[in-house]
């Protein structure tokens, strides 16, 4: 499993330029991520059991695009 993860200092950045972008199921460890889009969309699945519990911290720029985040019902 090649999960992508980010160094404390840097988040895991996420492009959905003028695209659909889905980052789905055990795609992570970090909590910490950028979100750039520009006219698409993208899709994060924040629920895996492999990202630690804690803050999770989305930064996102967006223009005329949108997010979906899927978190964990509690």
């Amino acid at each position: 499993m090649n999960l992508t993860q980010a160094t404390p200092t840097a988040p895991v950045r996420v492009p959905a330029n003028y695209a659909v972008t889905k980052r789905l199921g055990n795609w992570t460890t970090a909590r910490r991520f950028q979100v750039r889009a520009h006219r698409g969309h993208a899709v994060l699945d924040l629920r895996s059991p492999q990202i630690p519990a804690g803050v999770i911290e989305v930064e996102a720029d967006l223009d005329h695009a949108t997010l979906k985040l899927l978190v964990a019902a509690d």
